[in-house]
């Protein structure tokens, strides 16, 4: 009897958790379907809002150029705008632009234009009108009669111009003066779905139809940009996604068939094949004693500012009395010039990887053979000995000459995440490792290298670094470090000694807030950010490179501003760093080399111009992002 009392409430429970466990699922169902209707209405209001806007921004054109009052010379705008009958996913358009303002492109006129053809990007679409300065600028879009999605995309583009700052002006190629023509095809697709890195989000890109969505993908590539490679358009909701992928002809739909509901298309993008030309190097080894610094870059938004400020610290610091800093170089591996070959002193080699010039995972994997292919050049015999330098560091005060050493010896900085006998490098490459020798445990930068010794190291490093990206177990293995143990391995192999240090000892480099003082070095890495709460765990302020202007994929360039300084200390406060660190509480030295960071930082904003150097405005320098 007790058993089947037993038995009857066991049963009468298993229901009770049935009925609570079907309740719990609809309530998570009903959960989504609200979190659903939310973002639907989200992104409903986004359309909506970029659409109102589109038509204040046509409004506002037409009154300016109704009044001619919009910018001087704007009598020579010509505009003509036909609209067809409706299809399927938008109207017929064809438009063109000429702003010819005393031989000069008027970029308001231009980008005004564009507004009027229902392309409106707001703040940054200006920045991706084709074109050179001095020259006439025209896009045209054309739509055929029963294709809706084939839309031929004509833009002008110049060719890659070459540095013309003082110091590389008689080592680079003139400037070309010819105007190429490219055009490009949609050749879209209805319901499907094509890959890519994305380069910008469709929920902050709608478009009203899919020949507007190419053309959006269109205008990044304008002045051989090579940005945008697949464009993905929404039928029922009006994104506009782009992306890019290096080959996407090649590529399987991600998505497709009848269910599919967008509609995708590609541009099969131009080679950038121009090779700068510079004077040969002589293969001299006696040059003056004496640090040249050298950058390398791939020219992305994100790197380009903070190259800018390095360059600042380096102008700021190389004009002490006695300073062994004597000459700069930004090595830029990229296949077109960018906004700051006027500002920088600055030599382009064409990448290794051309798809980086748009999106790629891995750019650093073409510093080496860049730098080789300095080394080839007069440029690379100013001095006697080279420190190279990454984007995000800062100089802080001139070097001590004592790192200049003598031939056969570097000077690095130990990296505690490097192995000197990493596993699968040893195995693959036993020879240099035999006798018990070891890599040293560091990167190529900084480094202060010999220069006759990095004309020995950098063809190993380059070739190390091909040879370490396939296959793809060891691409995995060496990670986002491949790079550094590719100079490594290249420093033993050509058996260079490097002699490396840490903080406080280290002769090149702090890194705060992780390093609590400068100590010997005359460099700042700001690669980790700083946040800083009192005892309570209150926030009072932070600064991450990440976060700084308009972020790590900002549209820039933009006009760099001071970063507040840090609070002052107070050991009644409790100042602590965030949970990242430990221990987190902070001491004055620590807070003071963060103080100095932001200094350095502030100075260098300050002697930087507000837009980049060859510039009258910065949507003019945008043109050559």
């Amino acid at each position: 009897m007790d058993m089947t009392r037993l038995k009857t409430s066991l049963s009468a429970h298993q229901a009770k958790v049935s009925e609570v466990q079907k309740e719990l699922e609809a309530t998570k169902a009903r959960e989504r379907e609200a979190v659903k209707r939310a973002a639907e209405a989200a992104r409903a209001a986004a359309l909506a809002k970029a659409q109102v806007e589109s038509v204040r921004e046509e409004k506002l054109l037409d009154d300016a150029v109704q009044s001619k009052s919009m910018s001087p010379g704007a009598e020579d705008l010509e505009v003509e705008s036909v609209f067809g009958a409706e299809s399927t996913t938008g109207r017929t358009t064809t438009a063109t632009a000429r702003g010819d303002v005393d031989g000069k492109i008027d970029p308001m006129l231009v980008a005004a234009t564009i507004d009027l053809m229902n392309m409106s990007d707001s703040k940054s679409n200006s920045r991706d009108i084709a074109g050179t300065r001095g020259d006439n600028e025209e896009l045209v879009l054309s739509k055929a009669k029963n294709d809706p999605i084939a839309t031929d995309v004509k833009v002008k583009v110049s060719e890659s111009a070459s540095g013309s700052d003082p110091l590389l002006r008689n080592l680079a190629a003139p400037p070309p003066s010819a105007v190429g023509e490219i055009e490009m095809t949609c050749n879209g697709k209805e319901n499907s779905e094509y890959w890519g890195a994305v380069v910008k989000d469709g929920t902050t890109n709608p478009q009203p139809d899919a020949a507007a969505c190419c053309a959006s993908c269109a205008k990044m590539n304008a002045n051989g940009a090579n940005k945008c490679s697949v464009w993905v358009y929404g039928t029922k909701n009006k994104q506009c996604w782009l992306k890019f992928e290096s080959d996407p002809e090649l590529s399987k739909p991600a998505n497709e068939g009848p269910h599919i509901e967008w509609t995708s298309g590609y541009f099969i993008l131009p080679k950038q094949t121009t090779e700068p030309k510079y004077a040969k190097a002589t293969g001299k080894t006696d040059m003056p004693k004496c640090l040249h610094t050298i950058m390398t870059s791939n020219g992305n938004v994100y790197m380009n500012w903070q190259s800018r400020v390095m360059y600042a610290s380096y102008l700021k610091h190389a004009s002490t009395d006695g300073s062994i800093m004597k000459a700069f170089t930004r090595i830029l591996h990229k296949g077109r010039h960018d906004e700051l070959m006027h500002e920088i002193p600055t030599m382009r080699f064409n990448p290794v990887q051309s798809k980086c010039d748009g999106w790629c995972d891995y750019p650093v994997a073409d510093r080496s053979q860049a730098v080789t292919q300095w080394l080839e050049t007069a440029d690379s015999e100013r001095c006697s000995h080279v420190v190279m330098v990454e984007t995000d560091h800062i100089i802080v005060k001139t070097p001590s000459p004592s790192i200049l050493l003598p031939q056969g010896e570097a000077m690095g900085f130990r990296f505690g995440y490097m192995s000197p006998v990493q596993a699968t490098l040893k195995k693959n490459y036993p020879q240099y490792f035999e006798g018990g020798k070891t890599m040293p445990p560091t990167g190529n930068a900084p480094s202060v290298v010999n220069t006759v010794d990095l004309r020995k190291i950098a063809p190993l490093w380059a070739q190390f670094v091909n040879e370490t990206e396939t296959p793809e177990e060891v691409r995995k293995e060496l990670g986002w470090v491949r790079d550094m143990y590719a100079y490594d391995l290249a420093a033993l192999a050509s058996g260079i000694d490097h002699r490396l240090a840490v903080n406080p000892e280290s002769l090149l480099m702090a890194q705060p807030p992780a390093d609590s003082q400068l100590g010997n070095a005359f460099i700042l890495h700001y690669t980790w950010g700083s946040e800083i709460y009192d005892k309570n765990d209150k926030f009072l302020w932070k600064w991450d490179k990440r976060s700084y202007g308009e972020g790590q994929y900002g549209q820039g360039p933009y006009i760099l501003t001071e970063i507040p300084l840090p609070p002052e200390w107070d050991e009644s406060v409790g100042l602590q760093l965030q949970t990242f660190f430990q221990p987190r509480a902070l001491t004055p030295s620590r807070l003071e080399l963060i103080k100095l960071l932001i200094t350095e930082f502030n100075d260098a904003v300050r002697l930087l111009p507000k837009i980049p150097k060859g510039y009258k405005t910065i949507e003019e320098a945008r043109l050559d992002v």
